[in-house]
């Protein structure tokens, strides 16, 4: 399943408006073209540094999954 339609529909069943604005953030900033990691690490409250930088390998590897 496709990155964009992951976080859209993680959006929409997410009840805590906080977290909801933050996936649709990320949402954006993958939908113009920059990297699901870098979106992540906007967040370092949220998104541990270690776990941001397991998503990166896995984009420059191409295993994201």
């Amino acid at each position: 399943m496709p990155i964009l339609q992951l976080l859209r529909i993680i959006s929409k069943q997410t009840k805590n408006p906080l977290l909801q604005n933050i996936i649709e953030e990320i949402f954006t900033v993958v939908k113009d073209g920059g990297a699901f990691s870098k979106a992540l690490g906007q967040y370092p409250n949220i998104f541990p540094r270690l776990y941001v930088e397991m998503v990166h390998a896995g984009e420059l590897s191409g295993h994201l999954d």
